[in-house]
């Protein structure tokens, strides 16, 4: 098995023991703050999410959905204050949030996305796994994603990037 980091961070600012250098927002509860003169907007953090979004449907198109699950689910119940994000969570998003539970089989492609979206904001934490294999998504912080699998094909690895997402194999 190999495992790929997949991240918004460009690896050229890494430095020779993988940490990352530059000062960058790293996740939705940064919304409204700024970093250099930039201030993070709600639309800029929704088109990063939606490149992970983009990438992890990609890879996931592959495989059955029905060997699809969530394991060692944690949830966070903290209640979202900042009124620029209030509106980015949908009443089947708080449905599905209340419903998850270990070894989840997901029903739907739009629960699975939904589940990633929930665990990128930092609501949830689990780890997607395909039934009877090794492949396995972890979530880390700071929007750091990881993929355990077998080698990707390089035509995927650059579609990854043409959304707009590093893979690196770690």
């Amino acid at each position: 098995m190999i495992i790929y980091r997949i991240t918004k961070y460009n690896p050229i600012y890494r430095d020779k023991d993988g940490a990352y250098l530059k000062d960058e927002w790293t996740a939705i509860s940064d919304i409204g703050k700024s970093y250099g003169e930039i201030k993070l907007t709600c639309i800029q953090y929704l088109k990063v999410e939606g490149r992970y979004l983009k990438a992890l449907e990609l890879i996931l198109s592959k495989i059955d959905l029905n060997l699809i699950t969530i394991n060692e689910i944690e949830k966070y119940f903290y209640k979202v204050n900042n009124s620029l994000v209030k509106n980015l969570y949908d009443e089947n998003m708080k449905i599905l949030f209340n419903k998850l539970s270990d070894n989840y089989c997901f029903t739907t492609k739009e629960e699975l996305m939904n589940a990633i979206k929930l665990i990128l904001r930092e609501h949830l934490w689990g780890k997607i796994v395909v039934k009877n294999s090794n492949f396995k998504i972890e979530f880390g912080n700071d929007l750091y994603v990881y993929l355990n699998s077998e080698e990707l094909p390089k035509e995927l690895i650059q579609s990854l990037t043409n959304i707009g997402v590093f893979v690196e194999e770690i």
